[in-house]
């Protein structure tokens, strides 16, 4: 059976979350610029206040990412530290807020999911 040690599984993880938070990134540039051509085609007062509420959206969850990236940032540079140190000495604290983050990262997943699927309906409205 293959041990891995904590700060392995910890960085693993972190990677995973990042690739996640890079995709949600790029998806939001995408978006933007699909709202962007909404509005040169349609100037329905409808749809321009459909348009303000997703730039909104849009504006919080690329603010949330940032914020999340930079707490997943702090958590990477500690189990960094501590393995440098040759040992987790905080082992229940790194756990602690790996978990506190995985769930961070996974109200996030949600939230982005349902964003886009309300996106990708307003978009189907409109055509």
């Amino acid at each position: 059976m293959l041990a891995i040690s904590l700060a392995d599984f910890c960085h693993k993880e972190i990677r995973e979350w990042n690739a996640s938070l890079d995709l949600y990134n790029t998806e939001l540039v995408s978006f933007q610029n699909r709202l962007a051509e909404v509005v040169k085609k349609n100037t329905g007062e409808l749809v321009l206040k459909q348009v303000e509420h997703f730039q909104n959206q849009f504006v919080i969850h690329k603010d949330n990412i940032q914020t999340l990236q930079h707490d997943i940032r702090i958590q990477e540079q500690d189990i960094a530290e501590d393995v440098r140190r040759d040992a987790i000495l905080e082992e229940k604290d790194i756990i602690g807020n790996q978990s506190f983050l995985r769930d961070k990262v996974h109200m996030a997943e949600k939230l982005w999911v349902s964003l886009r699927h309300d996106f990708y309906r307003f978009l189907a409205s409109i055509l």
